[in-house]
């Protein structure tokens, strides 16, 4: 199993308003050379601390955004069909635990009415 594991037909999850507020304000910053945005740590902290910043009323377009991409993801997730071999999750592994599962189950009570069968018909 490798990365490339997952549905490439699966709808993207939702994004957070965060996340929503992190991916403007690194284009606000790379428009403008407000900071360098090339190191993810620095730049991360200072857009984090700048998010805690913010009151509500600055928040609130992110949060309707963050809202729209929600509803966009569950209306995609509703009309979402699996493709052949991958579950609703997306993912090829739990497929394939439950077919395995499934034949192990099987062979199981091949064996046991096998065993049933030879001691009952075939008794001397």
């Amino acid at each position: 199993m490798g990365k490339n594991d997952k549905d490439p037909n699966r709808p993207k999850k939702a994004q957070s308003a965060y996340f929503i507020f992190m991916g403007d304000y690194r284009n606000h910053c790379k428009m403008t050379g407000e900071s360098n945005t090339s190191n993810v740590t620095e730049f991360t902290k200072m857009a984090s601390a700048k998010w805690r910043a913010m009151g509500e009323t600055e928040r609130e377009p992110y949060d309707q955004r963050a809202a729209a991409d929600k509803q966009r993801y569950e209306h995609q997730m509703s009309m979402y069909v699996p493709a052949p071999g991958f579950s609703s999750k997306g993912s090829r592994k739990r497929v394939a635990f439950l077919t395995v599962l499934i034949y192990w189950q099987f062979l199981v009570c091949l064996l046991a009415r096998h065993a049933y069968l030879k001691y009952f018909c075939f008794v001397g």
